[in-house]
């Protein structure tokens, strides 16, 4: 069964000249009254194009391809971040995101208070929260930190905070964005052990690093993206051996 199915996706972004997104110009009355409006001159740059996918429940994708190539914008789609110009999208489950920092909404929220609000944001009584975020914080080995804001977590700690959450909130999707890489190798070792002996069968994991030896372990499909287009697609080894030398991550 399918829980991900994007259908001719596009995504496409305003395109606005350096002046238009300019600090003097945005502090000119003509320049507040057009903030965030759409360029005047219909330029739009295309981050995703006509892409169709489908992610069955167990299998782990990995997203290979340069930068720029339209990667991040896929992710982004697939948590909600971000919504198709054109096309459709089909999500059966819970998408996890561990993307960046700039994607907290209570950036001055402790790690403790972020893990509460997120259990209650699921469903769960204040208690039940309580009991995960003492679960999360104790897996993720954030205890010392876990009176910490979010908005001042290093990558790294911001990979371990989003793996324990997907995995004691049981989410159906999870997406990495470029953390991996930032994390204490033990911690990814142990990562790796419980995504592989318990998670795995069930869920989706979409990945996104610059190392493929991380993914090489976890990774069964891949695909290339290029210039926002799926150009190559099949088993990850084999996807694999064809972008190295071929795309500067």
């Amino acid at each position: 069964m399918s829980l991900i199915a994007l259908q001719n996706v596009w995504v496409e972004y305003p395109l606005f000249g350096a002046w238009n997104r300019s600090f003097t110009r945005s502090m000119m009355p003509q320049g507040r009254k057009n903030a965030g409006a759409a360029p005047a001159n219909g330029r739009m740059i295309t981050a995703l194009r006509d892409v169709t996918l489908t992610i069955a429940a167990g299998e782990r994708l990995a997203v290979l391809g340069s930068n720029g190539s339209g990667k991040t914008s896929l992710v982004r789609v697939l948590a909600g971040l971000v919504a198709p110009s054109r096309g459709s999208i089909r999500i059966d489950g819970q998408p996890s995101a561990i993307l960046s920092l700039g994607c907290e909404v209570y950036p001055d929220a402790t790690i403790f208070e972020t893990i509460v609000l997120r259990g209650l944001l699921s469903g769960k009584s204040r208690r039940d929260s309580i009991v995960l975020a003492e679960k999360v914080i104790e897996f993720s080995e954030l205890s010392k930190v876990s009176g910490q804001p979010i908005g001042a977590l290093s990558s790294g700690l911001v990979f371990r905070l989003g793996i324990g959450l997907a995995i004691f909130l049981g989410s159906d999707i999870v997406l990495l964005d470029e953390v991996v890489d930032t994390a204490d190798p033990n911690f990814v070792t142990k990562v790796k052990k419980q995504f592989l002996e318990k998670l795995m069968p069930n869920i989706v994991l979409v990945i996104v690093e610059r190392s493929q030896a991380i993914m090489e372990d976890i990774c069964t499909r891949a695909i290339i993206l290029d210039n926002g287009q799926i150009v190559a697609a099949g088993s990850y080894r084999e996807i694999a051996e064809i972008s190295r030398g071929r795309y500067t991550y």
